[in-house]
């Protein structure tokens, strides 16, 4: 880390994700299934995330115990989350910030 607080790339799988700032390094280590638990959390349950979101209570823990999310149902959590737990976060691979900064 430099000393203005910036990391370099970052290799995930085949993946290079640029992180810019400590909360980059963070949610690096963190899973779908905990961005999923933070998300429900915020909505108070998986019903209610999947209402929130237009998908049902099942779909929500489906994609929980699976560990991944469709594209369509990041976008829909970013929404339901008031962007609390981004489709960036969610996704990497399909949304990112870098990119759409520039």
């Amino acid at each position: 880390m430099t000393r203005d607080g910036v990391c370099g790339p970052l290799l995930v799988g085949h993946l290079t994700v640029l992180t810019g700032t400590l909360i980059g390094v963070i949610l690096y280590f963190m899973q779908v299934r905990d961005l999923l638990e933070i998300a429900i959390k915020r909505a108070g349950s998986e019903a209610k995330l999947g209402k929130l979101a237009g998908y049902t209570q099942n779909a929500i823990w489906q994609a929980k115990e699976r560990g991944t999310i469709t594209a369509e149902m990041a976008v829909a959590i970013d929404r339901a989350t008031d962007g609390a737990v981004t489709k960036e976060m969610l996704r990497p691979d399909l949304f990112n910030s870098e990119a759409a900064a520039s």
